[in-house]
């Protein structure tokens, strides 16, 4: 089977935030919540893919309700804040929409795991890198 046709069977997308989202760099001011630059093709593609029926969740360490509110005017139903542990959160996700057991799913992130390559129904796309299926 070609990468097209594998491609078109990825129906869930879960994203960090930082470094995935944003450029990485975060500006700390005093008092204010930090702040994190999106880029606005990041925003057209996620609604894009929001209309054409994608499930995408975000999961970040960050802390930031804007973020959480941006991501969710974005479309994007299923937002963690502050996870700690993100496999958990990831795992919590497939569970809830029953993807767990389909091989239908990539998780986006600036850091992997060895974990990650051990599960065969799970693509784990580090960023800059091209997208592997499982055979």
């Amino acid at each position: 089977m070609n990468y097209k046709t594998k491609l078109h069977q990825i129906k869930a997308m879960a994203f960090d935030v930082d470094g995935v989202f944003t450029t990485g760099i975060v500006q700390l001011l005093p008092n204010q919540d930090p702040i994190r630059s999106f880029h606005s093709r990041d925003g057209y593609a996620v609604q894009a893919a929001v209309r054409q029926g994608y499930l995408i969740a975000a999961i970040t360490g960050g802390k930031s309700e804007t973020v959480k509110a941006s991501l969710k005017a974005l479309g994007i139903q299923d937002v963690w804040l502050a996870a700690r542990h993100k496999i958990e959160a990831y795992e919590e996700w497939l569970a809830r929409y029953d993807l767990a057991t389909r091989r239908f799913s990539i998780w986006a992130t600036t850091f992997l795991t060895p974990k990650y390559f051990c599960a065969p129904d799970f693509h784990a796309v580090p960023m800059m890198q091209p997208l592997r299926f499982a055979p």
